[in-house]
């Protein structure tokens, strides 16, 4: 299984990338929107599509937001390739408001609230994969 992580904030990367390192085999770093979507597309392109997405709302060049609209669309373009959508997280420090959450909702699997605590992202990863 691979997972990219779509961080800005270079502390908050590495953090993530120990923190996932247990639970996948390979892990893609982009540092903002346009870099997070090229990465994605070059997956599915290869028919190697990542298993999880961990992407921060606020990112440099292109929104989370877009970002994350911009994968589902890839998807479905690729969608013989990569029959099984990404399990997509999101992260931000954003309050939790129940608009922001449901317009997210539409295109992720999950929301981790800032500052993202292990216990809470790893439980999402074994939930959203389904793994022991």
């Amino acid at each position: 299984m691979k997972a990219l992580i779509a961080e800005d904030n270079p502390s908050s990367r590495s953090l993530y990338y120990k923190w996932l390192e247990k639970y996948f085999d390979e892990i893609d770093i982009a540092s903002d929107g346009s870099e997070a979507v090229s990465v994605f597309l070059q997956s599915l392109m290869n028919n190697d599509p990542y298993s999880f997405v961990l992407l921060d709302l606020r990112l440099p060049e292109m929104n989370g937001y877009d970002v994350l609209r911009e994968f589902r669309e890839l998807e479905k373009e690729y969608i013989e390739k990569s029959p099984s959508p990404s399990k997509i997280a999101v992260v931000s420090a954003i309050e939790k408001k129940d608009f922001i959450v449901n317009a997210l909702m539409k295109f992720c699997d999950a929301y981790i609230e800032k500052p993202v605590v292990r216990s809470k992202l790893v439980l999402e990863i074994k939930k959203l994969l389904r793994l022991n």
